[in-house]
């Protein structure tokens, strides 16, 4: 079980809750605290708009954390093994299986693929996906197949 893998991703978290609470701060204490006399190009509906999408935002960027946690396993790994200059994201966790001889069932690889489809659908708003996953939940399944996997060596 790769306690470390699964650090990277919570950390994501982290940085989430921390935006979340900034921006929950700014937007509460605009008046208050005079903070639009620090921050004069932006508007209370900016941070506003940025609090709606900060999830979105975020969960892109813990796919992009676990996408570079495959990548890392396989380099320290397993550098024996090519990977090209740019990977599709299903090669890496299929390249990951099969070194490791992980046991990844069915349902654990639907909620990844769901995962993986929503988030194309932010990223790329022509993306089709019929699934909305939540931050958290998304969080979830790739920490599920993440724990299957050992440690890394360096």
């Amino acid at each position: 079980m790769s306690d470390l893998y699964i650090q990277r991703l919570r950390g994501v978290q982290t940085e989430l809750a921390a935006v979340r609470a900034a921006l929950a701060y700014i937007e509460h204490n605009w008046q208050k605290q005079d903070i639009y006399l620090d921050i004069s190009v932006l508007t209370p509906t900016d941070f506003v708009q940025a609090a709606r999408r900060a999830e979105a935002a975020y969960f892109i960027r813990l796919y992009a954390e676990f996408e570079g946690i495959l990548k890392d396993h396989l380099a320290t790994n397993h550098p024996q093994v090519p990977v090209p200059d740019k990977p599709k994201v299903d090669w890496l966790i299929s390249r990951v299986i099969q070194v490791e001889g992980l046991a990844v069932g069915p349902p654990l690889r639907l909620k990844m693929d769901a995962v993986r489809d929503y988030r194309n659908l932010i990223a790329h708003r022509h993306a089709r996906s019929t699934v909305f996953v939540l931050f958290d939940d998304g969080l979830s399944v790739l920490n599920t197949f993440l724990a299957k996997m050992p440690e890394p060596y360096a």
